[in-house]
């Protein structure tokens, strides 16, 4: 094969064939290869815990949103961000050597600074839309593991206190708005278990902020992968109990459909559950045969379609369209673990579940806020060349500003998770890990593709704008149906705005 050809995966040549266009092992632009990298085995692992996260526990919901042809849709959804997976690791091939490869970096090089801003830009709707996701499932999971009924007593936020002195105002403002929601709602000495899993997750998070790097929130990365291998075996386990679903609680079983047009919604879902493309150079750069890297996305792609596959198929026929937006919900209210404990009394295995799940979004979200601390500081003019880096007081400043934004959408979108995660994927993750890559590539690569070549991208770029276009106005118009109902959303919202100005007159 000539070393100045080009092969396009799926397209014309065989998809496992070498993405180097160069003899050197690493490729144009890329470091020496470490001799110590991962093998293909431990590369494929790491990208399927990096990539697989809260989607897996909407896969049920995202069925019931499309119906059974939302496995068609999910199916199309991973082979197309397969290859756009290698397509943006090919990209990065052409970066001159000695350079950053940051994915603004690659934005500045096929599109100039319009590019550079608008990469930027994207990425860090993404993470940031990302963060939301985690902080309202870290809100859900904690008031699932809570027992199911009665107050919590207002004096359990004096614990918070031993986080530090730097969490001392954050509880002063959260006892003083919890006052006056008690006012108006006539709770005196207690709270509902979701304005105590708000204030506890909130306290509990913000000194995490004032970690300025990954290395210490390293060693509970693994629970991410606890939780995804519990969620699929404890879905497996409902249907094998009661295949015929005749021990359900709720009885009779909900009905099922074969195509609805909430199918957009579902793709939206689908997109974010399978993205995450910004860390793609990151891995190749760290194996010891970066070329052998085109079979670690195939594979790892594979492993994610299997999984997420078992659990929409068997999850929506096992629950149907009454699947919640998260799975823990319906295996808590409607399987054959419902009510049944495990080691301890009143701990059943939705609520282990539940607790997996809480830890990881926990431990999570604030890398999701280092992440989006760092695209940052890469799009900033004064620190494009890295020379100059903010303080750290500057730092912990912007994570926590981060942090206290994110905290007060999450707070009014929490009643609208599925939309959250949908218009995640249908604008941002459609965007990041589907049209800039391809777009990029036929920029790039233009004069070395074929016309068969060039004709499969701008079929590629012309599906996923007509994906965004329509799952993120589906989503709009779900989204503002839903404005002025009396959902725990739109209450939220209300009382925010109604307590806010007294709020700020005790302060």
């Amino acid at each position: 094969m000539d070393e100045n050809s080009v092969d396009f995966p799926l397209l014309g040549r065989e998809s496992g064939a070498a993405i180097i266009l160069v003899e050197d092992a690493s490729g144009p632009g890329w470091g020496p290869p470490p001799q110590d990298g991962a093998t293909v085995f431990q590369a494929t692992f790491n990208m399927v815990n990096i990539f697989m996260g809260i989607g897996l526990l909407s896969m049920p919901f995202a069925m019931k949103q499309g119906g059974w042809i939302g496995m068609a849709a999910l199916a199309g959804a991973t082979a197309v961000f397969c290859l756009s997976g290698k397509l943006i690791v090919r990209n990065f091939d052409k970066m001159p050597p000695n350079t950053s490869h940051t994915y603004p970096a690659l934005g500045r090089l096929a599109m100039g600074k319009f590019g550079f801003y608008i990469v930027g830009t994207l990425a860090f709707l993404e993470f940031f839309g990302d963060s939301l996701i985690a902080l309202i499932v870290l809100w859900q999971e904690l008031t699932a593991v809570l027992p199911d009924r009665g107050r919590f007593l207002v004096g359990f936020l004096a614990l918070t206190e031993f986080f530090g002195g730097s969490c001392i105002m954050l509880v002063v403002i959260w006892r003083e708005l919890l006052g006056l929601f008690q006012e108006d709602h006539g709770l005196i000495l207690g709270l509902t278990p979701f304005y105590f899993s708000v204030v506890a997750c909130t306290v509990a998070t913000a000194p995490l902020m004032f970690i300025p790097s990954f290395k210490k929130l390293s060693w509970l990365s693994m629970l991410g992968c606890i939780s995804t291998v519990l969620v699929t075996i404890t879905v497996l386990a409902a249907v094998a109990m009661d295949p015929f679903r005749e021990h359900l609680p709720l009885q009779p079983p909900a009905d099922h459909a074969v195509a609805r047009w909430g199918i957009f919604e579902s793709m939206g879902i689908f997109a974010v559950s399978v993205s995450g493309h910004s860390s793609l150079p990151v891995l190749r750069n760290s194996m010891k045969q970066p070329r052998a890297f085109d079979k670690v996305i195939n594979f790892a792609f594979t492993a994610m379609l299997i999984i997420y596959a078992i659990v929409a198929g068997l999850g929506y026929y096992y629950f149907g369209d009454a699947a919640s937006t998260l799975i823990t919900d319906d295996l808590a209210r409607n399987s054959p673990f419902t009510g049944h404990s495990i080691l301890i009394p009143g701990f059943t295995v939705d609520k282990l579940v539940a607790l997996c799940i809480l830890v990881n979004a926990y431990t999570t979200y604030p890398c999701l806020i280092l992440v989006i601390q760092d695209m940052l500081w890469s799009v900033l003019p004064f620190l494009e060349t890295g020379t100059r880096l903010p303080r750290r007081v500057v730092a912990t400043a912007v994570r926590l500003i981060l942090f206290a934004a994110g905290t007060c959408i999450a707070f009014a979108a929490y009643a609208i998770l599925g939309n959250v995660m949908s218009l995640v994927g249908g604008f941002a993750s459609i965007s990041c890990s589907l049209l800039m890559p391809s777009l990029f590539f036929l920029i790039l690569f233009w004069k070395e593709l074929s016309r068969l070549q060039r004709t499969g991208v701008l079929v590629l770029l012309t599906v996923g704008t007509a994906l965004l276009v329509l799952i993120v106005g589906q989503n709009i118009m779900d989204i503002a149906q839903k404005v002025g109902h009396d959902d725990k959303g739109a209450d939220l919202a209300q009382m925010m705005t109604s307590v806010l100005p007294r709020l700020l007159e005790r302060l």
